[in-house]
């Protein structure tokens, strides 16, 4: 197995204008209710870190800023990926089912430890596809293109049975704590097992690791529709983005995650003003609803300054 490492161009930042400031003075005259979204600075008045439930009062974080419409999931958070800073905290340290959002950390292994045009069988065991079936063999770089854009369960069960036995969740579980995601562990490499938990602030230490040294895996969901083509056969395959947003030209990438238990999942990340934005939603029915409305907030306030 090979180790590679990659470099990525950054977006090329203008001159920009504070989400926190733009927001303040777009909101100002606005009621701080108890059960709103609160973008805030990222510090309360002792400095730390705060989500929108510990606000009751408008004294308490002059600079908080509130989202008018309540959100309808169990933590969401905004980051902005180039300066680092957290536009929005709810319930950010709430532990979660990850559930296919599992797949960016396998991804991650993939970009690290495997040669892109190395070919792998698919697995006579393991869970179905409707894309990928037992006896088939793709390229590395096509395998992870089906992990990430149509979410496939087959194609992380092929990694992982690609390693040693253990070792695939292994790495998986090491990446985490190298990278500081203290809340997280990893049964399983597609998220179908309900503990493979993690939480909002774990997901934005991993998005903002893969932004800086993989970013290919986010750009693979940026389009709608992608092939792939398996290897004995030649048969060229067309694959379907399960992100509702891919296609979007503000869209920069993402993951979709879903199980029972979990409910909707969703990572998004949008070009807003030039600066890469991460809009993470989690345990919502309405995740894209969800997205699409924390992005209009931060946009038309970013807009109106």
């Amino acid at each position: 197995m090979k180790k590679k490492t990659e470099t990525n161009p950054g977006i090329k930042p203008p001159i920009f204008i504070l989400f926190a400031a733009a927001l303040l003075l777009t909101l100002m005259n606005q009621r701080l209710l108890s059960g709103k979204a609160v973008f805030t600075d990222n510090k309360d008045l002792s400095g730390q870190a705060i989500g929108y439930a510990e606000i009751q009062d408008r004294a308490e974080l002059p600079q908080a800023l509130v989202l008018n419409e309540k959100l309808n999931a169990v933590a969401a958070e905004v980051v902005d990926l180039q300066t680092k800073k957290n536009l929005l905290d709810y319930n950010g340290g709430q532990n979660w089912p990850a559930a296919s959002l599992t797949k960016l950390m396998s991804a991650v292994i993939v970009e690290e430890f495997l040669d892109p045009g190395e070919t792998i069988d698919v697995p006579r065991t393991g869970p179905e596809d409707e894309v990928i079936f037992p006896g088939e063999a793709y390229s590395v770089g096509d395998l992870e293109k089906i992990m990430l854009m149509s979410s496939s369960n087959k194609a992380a069960y092929a990694f992982e049975k690609h390693f040693p036995e253990g070792r695939f969740l292994e790495m998986m579980n090491e990446k985490a704590r190298d990278i500081g995601m203290a809340d997280t562990n990893f049964t399983d490499a597609s998220g179908l097992s309900e503990s493979s938990r993690t939480s909002g602030d774990d997901l934005v230490k991993l998005v903002q690791y893969i932004w800086e040294n993989h970013r290919r895996v986010f750009s693979i969901n940026r389009d709608p529709k992608g092939t792939i083509t398996e290897i004995k056969s030649g048969q060229i395959k067309e694959i379907s983005a399960t992100h509702q947003f891919a296609g979007r030209p503000d869209f920069l990438g993402g993951k979709t995650g879903f199980t029972a238990s979990a409910q909707g999942n969703l990572i998004s990340i949008f070009s807003v003003e030039n600066h890469p934005v991460l809009i993470l939603v989690l345990g919502t029915e309405s995740r894209f609803e969800e997205s699409e409305k924390i992005l209009k907030f931060i946009t038309d306030a970013s807009r109106s300054n």
